[in-house]
């Protein structure tokens, strides 16, 4: 077998089977008449090729002797290592050596078993085969098992979907195992809006079997984001849930749990269009080109369509509902629609606050070419909406000047901290009574947005999360803005909206906001 692997492939009009990818001296010698057997290629491992044999014949085997190259194969197994092909003849185990010969391979292979595990899931989804390489107890065998023992010892099982279970619990949850339970994101391009505006599920069938493979390998859930982009696309009021009602069961049916995302922001600009990125509601981006400021603005009135600015919140512009209300009717139409999978399949709702999700203003907008890593960031006050409410509130501190505009010595998107004014010790800097005033307002009215959306989110789920049977956990993001930590004013964290420096603890409000509601932190 040739060193880049081979593939076993059949030759028709012959009845047999040849491997591709040996060397044209080396094929007819590696020839091997395998009439009634399929072969499906399983998996490499340091030059190691096997192939599942799916016989007739469902008899427990296991390898009794090694063949010469030139010999026949017979129900079971072919092992090849490089060039070299060996056959395995294989006889029939009885049922009370089977548990013996299980904990004896387990004993001797068990550190190259759990290396070669992953890529063996992935090839035996595609045809239902059960897998299973640790065995506390005698399991009921519903199929074949497949031994060989060339390089490593392994053990493949296939055997009913309640055995594997109660294997994998056997395992995980004794003493010593605590198991923690691994999610795994859904692609971004999962899912999307076709060319016709309805949304759709892509690759639907190599979903299905990815989440198999991940059942088999103990994982426990998938997280997906649900977009208001999607479900709410074309009207107000209108809610499609046809794609998370497919997607969903499909998760559900393969025995896996849901970690819900609900999506109130645009990908558009961190996703190429290519892979389907998804905007805000069409009707809201129409409403959008008509008024601007209903986005967040920078200092040179650069607005950012990922997510509607936190100033529109209480605003009926939106076809005669305000931002919170929107949220709020997207928030009941799902938990109406999806009522019967919550605490029992959904363990986990998080509620979006901000861009990607995150409770934040868009100061880094790495999307479209102002930012890059490691600037500063911008302040995303400049709409109109959170203009006019900094002037209310400067002339409730007594400072009507105050509201005017934001801090005009603070840099830009990417300079350093040095040289910055506002970032800097001064008597016009971040210390400064102008910097503290501003700051808090800042910062407040970010708590104050991710607090009124909570604060309905709360109510809709406290049946679920008083319930001992179905209990669902809130969970809310903030963004690890890290950069600029070791320094004294922390500008990256200000101007995304976190009034966290060396001297004050920006997260301990965000944290108690979080606690009335009994909702978890997230820092993605």
């Amino acid at each position: 077998m040739a060193e880049n692997g081979g593939v076993a492939c059949k030759c028709t009009e012959r009845g047999i089977y040849g491997f591709r990818g040996a060397r044209f001296d080396k094929r007819s010698r590696i020839r091997k008449n395998l009439r009634n057997v399929s072969m499906i290629p399983l998996f490499k491992h340091n030059g190691l090729f096997i192939w599942r044999s799916i016989a007739a014949n469902n008899c427990i085997f296991r390898c009794v002797e090694n063949l010469e190259s030139s010999g026949y194969w017979r129900n079971g197994v072919c092992c090849s290592t490089d060039d070299n092909i060996s056959a395995l003849r294989v006889q029939p185990v009885k049922d009370d050596k089977f548990e013996m010969e299980i904990k004896k391979l387990w004993n001797i292979g068990k550190e190259n078993i759990q290396g070669l595990l992953p890529l063996a899931l992935l090839s035996l989804v595609d045809e239902g085969v059960g897998l299973s390489c640790v065995i506390e107890q005698p399991l009921s065998i519903e199929g074949k098992i497949f031994i060989y023992t060339s390089i490593c010892y392994m053990l493949i099982v296939s055997c009913s979907m309640d055995a594997r279970e109660k294997s994998r619990s056997t395992t995980l949850e004794t003493p010593g195992h605590k198991r923690v339970p691994i999610f795994v994101m859904m692609p971004v391009d999962s899912f999307g809006i076709d060319t016709s505006g309805a949304p759709r599920i892509r690759r639907i069938k190599a979903l299905t079997i990815s989440l198999k493979a991940l059942k088999l390998a103990g994982v426990h859930g998938i997280a997906v984001e649900v977009w208001w982009g999607i479900v709410e696309r074309f009207s107000p009021f209108v809610y499609n849930w046809s794609l998370y009602e497919e997607l969903f069961k499909l998760i559900s049916e393969s025995g896996l749990k849901l970690h819900v995302a609900l999506s109130f922001h645009s990908n558009m600009h961190s996703s190429s269009r290519v892979k389907g990125g998804v905007s805000l509601p069409l009707w809201i981006v129409e409403i959008g080109d008509l008024n601007k400021d209903i986005y967040y603005r920078d200092q040179n009135g650069f607005s950012n369509d990922d997510y509607l600015t936190l100033g529109v919140d209480e605003l009926p512009l939106f076809c005669g509902r305000t931002a919170l209300q929107c949220y709020e009717d997207f928030m009941f139409s799902f938990i109406n629609k999806f009522e019967s999978f919550i605490g029992s399949v959904i363990e986990e709702i998080s509620v979006g606050l901000g861009p990607s999700g995150e409770l934040r203003y868009p100061a880094h907008p790495f999307g479209d070419g102002r930012w890059r890593f490691p600037g500063i960031g911008e302040f995303q006050c400049y709409d109109k909406y959170m203009m006019r409410d900094l002037k209310i509130a400067a002339c409730q501190e007594g400072k009507p000047q105050w509201g005017d505009k934001g801090p005009q010595n603070a840099g830009y998107y990417n300079s350093l901290p040095s040289g910055v004014p506002f970032f800097e010790e001064g008597q016009e800097s971040f210390l400064s009574d102008y910097g503290c005033f501003f700051l808090e307002w800042y910062s407040g009215r970010l708590i104050r947005h991710a607090d009124a959306i909570l604060t309905k989110a709360a109510n809709m789920l406290k049946k679920y999360q008083e319930s001992k049977k179905s209990s669902v956990l809130l969970v809310a993001k903030i963004g690890g803005i890290y950069w600029w930590y070791h320094t004294l004013s922390h500008p990256a964290e200000l101007t995304a909206g976190y009034y966290n420096t060396a001297l004050r603890d920006g997260y301990d409000p965000v944290a108690s906001m979080l606690s009335r509601h009994g909702a978890a932190l997230h820092i993605s």
